[in-house]
Order: C-alpha cells, then structure tokens, then sequence
C-alpha cells in the first residue's frame, strides 16, 4: 500500500470516483496546506472540492506541519524515519461539506483561525529564500530571463546533486537553526534527513521565481502563497515518495528530488 501525498490540482480534476478508486489500495495523506486552501477557498472552489471528496469522517490522513517534522529532527538528534508522530489526531469529517449549507464546524475554524498568521509568515519567508539564493549563487546576480538560460540550469543541477552544498547550507545557518528551534547543538544530517530536502525544495522554489522578477519585493503575495503550497505538498510527497498533482512544474521537480518515487497520474 502506498502512502500518497494528493494536492490540489488532483483533487479537483479527478472526481469523487477517483479519489474512491485511489483510496481502496493506498492510504492519501493530506498536507495542512491542502487542508487550508479547501477551508479558505471561495465558495466556488470550495463547492469544486468538496463535490470530489468522500463523503466520510476523516478519508485522508491529516498531516502534521513542516516546521514540525524539522523540529523532531534538530531536537530528537534523529532523521524524520524515526518520528512516529507524522499524522494529527484532528478529526474533521467531510459529511457536512457534502451538503449545500457547506457549514465549517468549531474544529475546523478553530484550525483556520490558528494556522491562518503562521502560513502568512511562511509565505513572507519565501522572499528570503530568494536573497539566500543569490548570496550562495553569485552568479545569479543581476541575471534576467532570457540571458544564459545554462546558468540557471547549473544551478539547478548543483541543489539537486552537491550533496555537500546542501549540507554546507545547513551548516552556515546553523545559528539560525538553535534560536528557532532551541537547541545548543545542531545535528549533523545527511541526504536522507527531512531538512536536507527542506533546503533543496526552497531553493528550487526561489530559482523557479528569480528570472521573473526585476525587483523581489514586486512579487505578489498570492504568487508567494502558491509557492509555499507547493513547496509543502513536494516536501511530503518526497519524504513518502509518492504524488498525486496534475501541476507540471511540482511534478518536473518531484521526478528530480525523487527519480524512485510514485507520480501520479
């Protein structure tokens, strides 16, 4: 049985026969990301989605925050294969969106309510990703699209190869990664630790942004958002080695974090 990561696009362009199909010999895992966008779409979108879920209490497996598959790997001193605690306990039934009242219980607002600052500040942090990226690769500087399209390629190749630069990363940020997580002393990881692919998945996602802007401060905050969604679907999907996404760009660089895993469609 496989473990899948399904995003957005999957949801909607699949149907409810489908996902049903999907779910008799798999096990879905849903990223909070997904959670959020179907709970914050407009009523339209939201209408879309819900029409294509299962009509049952609790069909995928809820996932449990980025932030906190990093944290057990920096506090446990131990990579994410050992964390038992991947899924939430939340119980959030999907009967009641079925129908046309589309009520959104107590859980569920109490979830948008508490979740809602924190992706805000996550989105915001992508800007810094972009800046970390120019500083590790100079020659990024002043790059415009359409001007030597092999550098963005080399680029490209070197986060999805040089073990060492991801490690080195990891290691220059390590001040950064005591305050936030609290910790004396940072592990040493390898490309098997959640927070090796972390780094790689934010640093496509920036060198995917940086030869569209002249400025990165003239990126919207919806093209920010989409981002940190995707970023957080491929993080998982990586990490189980299964996606499900009709999106061409996350599944181009699902097939290069995870040449072995199962892509769906």
């Amino acid at each position: 049985m496989l473990q899948i990561v399904i995003d957005k696009s999957y949801l909607m362009h699949k149907g409810e026969n489908g996902i049903l199909g999907l779910l008799q010999d798999n096990s879905l895992l849903m990223t909070q990301a997904l959670f959020y966008e179907i709970l914050f779409s407009k009523e339209e979108g939201m209408k879309k989605c819900f029409h294509n879920l299962p009509a049952s209490k609790n069909p995928f497996v809820l996932l449990v925050k980025d932030f906190d598959v990093l944290s057990y790997e920096i506090t446990a001193r131990k990579d994410w294969r050992h964390c038992d605690k991947l899924c939430e306990h939340y119980k959030y039934d999907f009967t009641e969106f079925k129908k046309e009242t589309f009520y959104i219980d107590q859980e569920s607002k109490k979830f948008l309510s508490v979740n809602s600052k924190r992706f805000q500040n996550c989105v915001e942090a992508n800007k810094l990703w972009i800046k970390a990226l120019i500083e590790i690769f100079p020659e990024l500087d002043n790059f415009r699209s359409g001007l030597h399209p092999e550098t963005l390629e080399n680029v490209k190749n070197r986060i999805i190869n040089d073990q060492e630069l991801i490690i080195k990363i990891y290691n220059d940020t390590s001040q950064a990664i005591k305050r936030t997580f609290k910790v004396s002393i940072v592990p040493i990881i390898t490309e098997k630790w959640a927070y090796f692919k972390y780094i790689q998945i934010f640093l496509l996602s920036a060198l995917g942004l940086f030869p569209k802007l002249n400025n990165i401060d003239e990126i919207t905050y919806n093209k920010l958002e989409n981002e940190y969604f995707d970023c957080d679907y491929l993080f998982f999907a990586c990490l189980f080695g299964a996606l499900a996404s009709f999106d061409k760009e996350m599944r181009e660089r699902f097939k290069l974090l995870r040449p072995d895993g199962v892509l769906l469609p």
